[in-house]
């Protein structure tokens, strides 16, 4: 009895070993864009929201916070390395991610000039103060 292939909508052959090497081929696959997605975790406290990045491999200097508009956006930027293995090596396969990234994340008003910023063994924390509801901008329409 001869097994017939069964394909996907994109002609990829399920049983194949060629199937599951195109998702681990980071990031040039049709799933690598969640493998390069940043894995995060937003605390909510009364006062302040505590955000852990997990940002593993970068240098401090690589990564870059924005917040502005209500938004938080974490950039990353890792530069290419030489495209051969140090020592004269060869690589065989490679995972890693290079290029730039970003993640942005819906904070509401907060104190912008309180935000506290630490990157320590691979995590970046950030705290950020929100602001209390006396605060908050309250803006009044006039009616026409």
């Amino acid at each position: 009895m001869k097994l017939t292939p069964v394909k996907d909508s994109n002609g990829f052959d399920l049983f194949k070993d060629e199937f599951f090497e195109d998702w681990l081929d980071f990031p040039y696959s049709r799933f690598g864009r969640n493998m390069q997605k940043m894995k995060t975790d937003v605390i909510e406290y009364k006062d302040k929201y505590v955000v852990h990045v997990d940002l593993p491999g970068y240098d401090k200097n690589d990564i870059k916070v924005h917040v502005g508009d209500n938004y938080l956006t974490v950039y990353v930027k890792r530069e290419e390395e030489k495209s051969d293995a140090p020592k004269g090596g060869k690589y065989v396969y490679r995972e890693r991610f290079l290029g730039t990234a970003s993640r942005s994340f819906y904070i509401g008003k907060v104190k912008e000039d309180e935000i506290k910023a630490r990157y320590e063994n691979g995590t970046l924390t950030l705290e950020l103060p929100k602001l209390s509801d006396s605060e908050k901008e309250v803006r009044w329409i006039d009616v026409q």
